[in-house]
């Protein structure tokens, strides 16, 4: 794991609450509705993949509030700071992550609760 938080975030703690709150909403998502994956939304299962997830709730939080950071609207900030930050934790993208054969439910709520608790912490020392 590769902890890069106080760099990406260090700055702009509105972004990090954001991004940390989304983690954590995510994280419950998928704990009740479980997660797809080779795809953001399988249509058959109604399920979201972990990006599809985050995005999901970013979307119902935060777009059309007109809230911008660094000149860029905070929904999009967002999806691309849990982005990051997901990624840098897991060495790789989160879509390929979420792809590996056998991942579980229980693997990425646990992850996404570690990595939320990872960007509160950065932003707050």
């Amino acid at each position: 794991m590769i902890d890069v938080t106080p760099g990406l975030l260090e700055r702009r703690p509105r972004l990090a609450k954001a991004v940390a709150e989304v983690l954590t909403e995510t994280a419950g998502r998928v704990e009740r509705e479980g997660f797809a994956q080779h795809a953001f939304f399988d249509g058959v299962t109604g399920l979201y993949c972990t990006r599809g997830h985050f995005t999901q709730v970013v979307l119902d939080k935060y777009r059309g509030q007109n809230i911008l950071i660094d000149g860029v609207d905070l929904w999009k900030s967002v999806i691309a700071g849990c982005d990051m930050v997901l990624a840098m934790h897991l060495g790789q993208g989160v879509a390929t992550w979420n792809d590996t054969p056998g991942r579980t439910k229980d693997e990425i709520v646990q992850v996404l609760r570690n990595v939320a608790a990872s960007v509160r912490l950065a932003v707050s020392a």
